[in-house]
């Protein structure tokens, strides 16, 4: 508190106080802005997944009059919507901070399916997605997040095969294992491995590969994730034979 002395000290006193007031309300408006700017920049990276997918499916099927159109269009709606949805909870977290998730039981060898639709990998493309969990996998967690994150993930693997300069077919994995109420899903492929310059930063927002459109938040939003349940995203192998990402998810 500054002290009520006429003289220049208590002056000098006071107009530090001030000053004191407006650098902590400065600094509190640039931390609401820098959390604005980061959500927006999470919406706009997954729009852009999301959206991709979208427009993938309606470009193929706009003019078909195959039957089946209506089961491909639903898949369109339900992209649409997972869209909706990240708008929503993203703008709510920015307004509320709470970070909450909201879990429910689902089988994440469905969701690793779905995530292998959306990558509209083609049959007899350069890259395959293996899912590797041959039995239901029941785990409690917020499913929409938890398709994110592996969608990030794998598609930065599927990014990375497809900018090697040879035509050697590529491969992205996923596995699963429970230990106790961990959930641990590895996510690996054989493309060229991480570039040693990024192997520090690879979490940090805005370090980018030297891949076209990569904007370096993939691996952070999906990071974000996994710590709002309780776990992590790790580097677990990387080299010329590819590269192994570890999402440990608590269940409780």
């Amino acid at each position: 508190m500054p002290s009520a002395r006429g003289d220049e000290i208590g002056l000098a006193q006071r107009e530090l106080a001030l000053m004191q007031v407006d650098l902590r309300a400065s600094l509190q408006q640039k931390d609401r802005l820098a959390t604005l700017g980061t959500a927006v920049s999470k919406i706009s990276h997954d729009l852009r997944n999301i959206l991709a997918t979208a427009q993938l499916i309606w470009d193929r099927t706009a003019n078909s009059t195959d039957p089946d159109v209506r089961r491909v269009t639903s898949t369109l709606v339900r992209a649409i919507d997972r869209a909706v949805d990240l708008c929503s909870n993203t703008l709510s977290f920015v307004g509320h901070a709470d970070g909450k998730i909201h879990r429910r039981e689902f089988d994440l060898r469905d969701l690793v399916e779905d995530a292998g639709l959306s990558m509209r990998l083609p049959d007899d493309g350069p890259v395959t997605w293996s899912n590797e969990l041959g039995d239901p996998f029941v785990l409690s967690a917020d499913r929409e997040q938890v398709f994110r994150a592996l969608l990030n993930i794998g598609r930065n693997a599927v990014q990375a095969i497809q900018a090697r300069e040879n035509d050697a077919k590529g491969d992205v994995r996923i596995t699963a294992i429970r230990v106790n109420e961990m959930i641990s899903v590895d996510v690996m492929d054989n493309g060229p491995g991480s570039p040693d310059g990024l192997r520090d930063n690879l979490f940090q927002a805005f370090v980018k590969s030297e891949r076209k459109g990569s904007t370096g938040l993939g691996l952070v939003i999906a990071r974000d994730i996994a710590r709002a349940h309780g776990g992590d995203v790790r580097l677990m192998e990387t080299g010329s034979e590819g590269v192994r990402f570890r999402v440990d998810l608590a269940e409780s």
